[in-house]
Order: C-alpha cells, then structure tokens, then sequence
C-alpha cells in the first residue's frame, strides 16, 4: 500500500518493517494457501484461537481491555503458561532444537522463542534476538583467509584468541559475540567487518542505524480505508518495548482482515473480522506468552478513540487529532504569541509632594481606546515609606516598581501564557528591568515591593519580563500619571483601593 503526504507518495508503515505482511491490504497479504513456508503459522494461530475460545470469554475481556479499566493482566499464570506450553511444542514439532523457555538475565522476553518464530517464517532479523550469532554470506569461501587475518593479528598482538566457555567465564555479561563479515580486496586479501549494531548495540548508541519506519497519521487513514467496513479497534501499551519487534505478528493473521500497527511501544488493532476480537486476544495472548510486559491500564478501544495524538473514528474512516494533543497545540500556539507580546505598560511620576502611578493593558488591542487601564494617586499617609527619602524623586524605582504590581493585579495574563510585561522609568530607573533580571536588590523600600510582585507571580504562576521603554516611547503611560485621559476610554477604567488590598508580604514589610 502506498500513503500521500504532503502531496508526496510513499510506501505504506505499519511499524513492523519492510518484511511484515501488514504492507499489503489484507487480501494480497501472503498466507499459508500461497506460501507453504506460513503453514507453520496459520496452525499455531488456528490452535490459539481454539485455545483462547475454550478457556476465555474473549468477548468479555476484549470490551473490559477497551473501557481502559483493567489493571493487571487477564491471563493467569496456568493460562500463560499451558498457552506457552502449546506454541513451544509447535516449535519443537516443527525441528526447533533452541533452549525456547531460556529467558535472558535482565531479559522479560524469551528471546529464542521470538528467534524461532522469525526464522520459520523467513524473517530476515530472526538472528538478532539470539545470543550466539551466525557470520554474515560475505563471509562463505573466506573462511581461510579470516582465520589467516586474524592469526596475524593475533602474533601482533591486536587479538587474543580463547575458546567460548573461557571468553563466557571470562567476561560474563559483558560478553558480545558479534556477526562477521568480509570484503575482498584487489591484492586477494579481505577486510574483514563486524556488526556493531544487531545484537551488540554498539552503534545504537552513536547513531542510528537501518532507522524503523513508524505509522504516521497517513498510514493510520490508509489502514482504515483498507478495512471498510471495520467497526472497532483496540489500542495497547508494552513496556521496554524497544527490545522487541513485532513484525512476526502480521504472519499469524495471514488474510484476515485484522491489521496491528506498532508506534514504538503503542499498539493498535483494528479489525473488521467476524471473529476480529477473538484474533486480537489470540494476539495478546501470544505476546504475553513470549514475555512482552503490557501496560495493561492503558489498554483503551472502542469505535472512537485516541491513539499516539490521533482521534479515530473506526466506523467513519476518519483521524483527527486527539483532545489532549489539540489542548497542546492550542496552548503552544498562546505561549508562543505571548513570548513576543507585549501585555501592559506601566509609569509613574514623582513631582513635588504628588506621586502618581498609571498603566494600560496594551494587549487587550491595538486601538487604547480599547483597552483598559489605570491611574491612581500615591497617599503619603498609606504609603508613608515612598515619602521617607525628603525628595519624592528618590523613591521612583520603588514607584515604578509598585506601578508594575498593580498592572499585575489589574491585569493578570489568561492562564497559560507568558507576558513580557515593558515598563518605563526614565534614565536613572533603567536599573529596575536588571533588577527583575535578577531579582535582588537591597535598596528600600525597593525591594519590598520588589518582594511582593516575587510572590503575586509565584503565587498566579506568571512570568515577568521587565523592559526599560524610552519615554517618548511610553507617552501613553506617561500621559496617565499626568491626569490626562484623553486617549482612553473612562468606562475601561480600573481602580485600585490600596485599604482593601490584601498583600501577600508588602504590608508586613511596610508595617515593620
């Protein structure tokens, strides 16, 4: 199947590789009727079916897993394990002589099971789940000039030769055994190469290597074309699941029309089979068999449901994006615009035995005619502090600063967004954008109103960006500490009743 994106064509990705089965639609996919090789596998899910018909109410615990309520697994463990009973015999039935009930130290998974499966099926990455690994074809015919090779290296001392029980006795844990392989060269001689990413996991961790091709919401609307009539779905969680791969899966289901896409460690089924829950189960099933550790609370399914940030309606074909991941977008989009937008302006004058304070909101809109605002006049009786100092120039940064905590109040930011609030102090007062910078300072009564917009911030979960704005600039904040209110509009006016106002530490601090 092929998927458009962005008016561009590509191959269809169900999660699972370019050898799963899941590529094509469910009546081209290969089956046991045209790949006698798939006998193996259509047997073992006929026999699972079976067995999950005789000894579970399928029905049941398929709805229980999509209602999102489950908690622990429905299998018990005499369930597991008769279940793990009956796929390792049709294993060894079929010649597999692999210690398949071996389960890795530090390993949830029984990896030789998964190898056999794999390899039965002619699946090309079948060698990677075991721990001894074959040499790659490069390397049939060279076997003589390798060992050569590695004799020299040997005598040189760049290698030490060890048989397999001294290397495991050895090392232990630490014990890699990586895949060989050869290039001939011009003279006769071969460069001889290994794989440092199957099995070793030693380029994982420098870059990524034969990158996994992951279901994208085009391949999720492709897979949902391709059952027409499909009517539920059922999404799933696996723990760690990076250690596994689920492309055998698809084998199992041959041409019925039940589809698994796999996104990292997110599963989805999505059937319109008669017997389209009995399967999905049968699946589940056969992957607790094998170890895989489910999340089995966030099991979620039905005709309509979210899965990785798509919202699918089954009946209908359709995908969207999730509640949640709109929610997201919708808030990035808010931050964003408020990262570059400026929320208020404040100033304030100190002229004679007159101090004033005033500011507009300046996001409400583009016209001041529309946005509210402010002006007020600082009592020397209720705010004896500002008027300590003799000259009431002297206190301007702690008036300044004071402006900018009643535009806080008056003009709280929606929740969700960032403000980057521009405040202007003159010349001498540019230190308070610095101050708020750093938010420290030991100047009085400065820092105690400094203190208060500290704690309103912490306390609404705001973020303050202070700038200095040259006054010319400013002339609209400025003309309200001067009583001039022509640009606004007088029934957009807020007060601000400093009695009544409940500080979180100001008053304690002014009071002290």
């Amino acid at each position: 199947m092929t998927t458009r994106t962005a008016g561009k064509v590509k191959l269809f990705s169900d999660g699972h590789g370019l050898a799963s089965p899941g590529r094509w639609p469910p009546h081209a996919r290969p089956c046991a009727d045209l790949d006698p090789g798939l006998s193996l596998h259509k047997s073992l899910m006929d026999k699972l079916l079976s067995f999950v018909t005789a000894n579970i109410d399928y029905k049941t615990v398929v709805c229980f897993l999509a209602t999102g309520k489950c908690v622990s697994s429905p299998f018990s463990e005499d369930l597991l394990k008769r279940a793990r009973h009956l796929v390792f015999g049709v294993l060894r039935d079929q010649g597999s002589t692999a210690p398949l009930e071996l389960v890795p130290e530090r390993q949830p998974f029984y990896l030789h099971a998964i190898s056999e499966l794999l390899r039965m099926a002619d699946g090309p990455d079948w060698r990677q789940y075991t721990e001894l690994r074959d040499n790659y074809r490069s390397v049939d015919g060279f076997e003589a000039k390798v060992e050569q090779q590695f004799e020299k290296e040997i005598a040189l001392g760049a290698m030490v030769k060890m048989d397999l029980r001294e290397a495991q006795e050895l090392f232990g844990d630490r014990l890699s055994i990586a895949s060989l392989g050869c290039i001939p060269k011009t003279d006769g001689s071969v460069r001889v190469v290994h794989d440092g990413a199957h099995g070793q996991h030693v380029n994982d961790s420098i870059r990524v290597r034969d990158g996994q091709a992951y279901p994208s919401g085009a391949d999720l609307e492709a897979t949902l074309h391709s059952l027409p009539y499909a009517t539920f779905s059922l999404s799933g969680d696996i723990s760690r699941a990076h250690r596994l791969s689920k492309a055998w899966v698809g084998y199992c289901h041959g041409k019925d029309e039940t589809s698994l896409l796999s996104y990292v460690d997110d599963l989805l089924w999505i059937t319109q089979s008669s017997d389209g829950l009995l399967r999905i189960l049968a699946s589940i099933l056969l992957l607790s068999v094998l170890g895989v550790p489910f999340a089995w609370h966030k099991f979620s399914g039905g005709g309509e449901h979210s899965w990785i940030g798509y919202s699918l309606c089954v009946a209908k074909r359709t995908v969207g994006i999730s509640m949640s991941r709109a929610d997201w977008i919708i808030g990035w989009i808010r931050k964003t615009r408020a990262d570059g937008m400026e929320h208020f302006r404040t100033d304030a004058k100190a002229q004679g035995s007159e101090l004033w304070v005033g500011g507009w909101c300046c996001a409400d809109d583009a016209n001041p005619r529309r946005c509210r605002w402010f002006s007020e006049k600082i009592d020397h009786l209720k705010f004896p502090l500002f008027f300590m100092a003799g000259q009431s120039y002297r206190a301007i940064g702690a008036l300044e600063m004071l402006a900018t905590l009643i535009a806080l109040l008056l003009f709280e930011p929606a929740k969700g967004t960032r403000g980057v609030h521009h405040c202007s102090a003159g010349t001498d007062n540019r230190g308070n954008a610095f101050i708020t910078a750093r938010w420290m300072t030991s100047s009085f009564p400065l820092n105690a109103v400094l203190m208060e917009v500290a704690a309103i911030l912490l306390q609404r979960s705001l973020h303050l960006e202070l700038h200095w704005t040259p006054r010319l600039q400013n002339a609209l904040a400025d003309a309200l500490t001067n009583q001039q209110y022509d640009s606004f509009d007088p029934t957009l006016r807020l007060r601000f009743d400093f009695s009544k106002y409940k500080s979180v530490i100001l008053n304690e601090l002014m009071d002290a």
